[in-house]
């Protein structure tokens, strides 16, 4: 059961961290276009987001809670605080991307803000690998 949770868990890590670069860097490449040429991107990248990454960010969260309720040991262990620091980090990126989605769609942005998003959040991801595979003890 426990190996069934964790292959659902990394499968909603890819389909939200995934829409959440893509989406992140397809917003930078529209802000360089006109108005009239963003609009088609910023509504497929909205529709990428919420379609696939809310639900990816869901399931990894609801898997993630499930294995630590598993494994409540973890509370008290550094890796995991520094995971769930990234965890929290991503969640505020999220929801930046949502909103910057949201201005985007009224008005023409610069690249910078979605640039940011897509760096922080990469570097976010590399902190949970790290947390994970590297400061967790091995059993």
């Amino acid at each position: 059961m426990e190996g069934v949770l964790k292959v659902i868990h990394l499968f909603g890590i890819v389909m939200w961290i995934g829409a959440l670069l893509i989406a992140s860097l397809q917003l930078r490449q529209a802000a360089k276009l006109p108005r009239e040429a963003q609009r088609p991107i910023i509504g497929a990248m909205r529709r990428l987001h919420l379609g696939f990454g809310l639900p990816g960010m869901i399931v990894t969260l609801a898997g993630g809670l499930v294995l630590l309720m598993l494994h409540t040991e973890y509370f008290s262990q550094g890796w995991m605080h520094a995971k769930l620091t990234f965890v929290i980090l991503l969640i505020v990126l999220d929801l930046c991307l949502v909103a910057l989605q949201s201005k985007y769609r009224e008005v023409a942005g610069s690249a910078g803000p979605p640039l940011l998003i897509h760096i922080v959040a990469g570097l976010s991801f590399l902190g949970v690998l790290i947390a994970v595979f590297v400061m967790r003890p091995v059993a």
